[in-house]
């Protein structure tokens, strides 16, 4: 399991994609290589955080309303977090989904990925 430090240093290598994935769950929606890595990496694999947010009504709605958005996971060093989706990050931001997490295995910080129109992709990948 990869540490805060090194998740973030080989997370900011991925400045675009090669190729897109999908989830079966919901073919509209794909992710970069990046955000898979982060999937895959984060802790023992956040894949959690993809079915979430290729599944839950309000984001998808927000997402077909916005076509932008920011997803922000906050972990806590006591493993617990709060994933945020909103139209922003910064303050005044519209928050669409809120969800806190009693636990997290992924490393503590603030992860943030955007969804711009039906793709999931790290931040350094826009």
């Amino acid at each position: 399991m990869k540490d805060a430090n090194q998740l973030r240093d080989e997370l900011s290598q991925f400045t675009g994609t090669c190729r897109y994935y999908f989830h079966p769950f919901n073919r509209s929606i794909h992710y970069t290589d990046g955000a898979k890595f982060f999937f895959e990496n984060a802790g023992n694999g956040a894949y959690w955080l993809l079915d979430i947010l290729i599944t839950q009504p309000e984001i998808l709605k927000a997402l077909s309303r916005e076509g932008f958005l920011c997803v922000t996971l906050t972990v806590t060093k006591d493993a617990t977090a709060v994933l945020d989706v909103a139209n922003d990050s910064g303050p005044g931001a519209t928050v669409y989904y809120r969800r806190e997490l009693d636990y997290t295995d992924c490393p503590a910080g603030e992860w943030r990925l955007y969804m711009i129109d039906n793709v999931i992709l790290l931040s350094s990948e826009y």
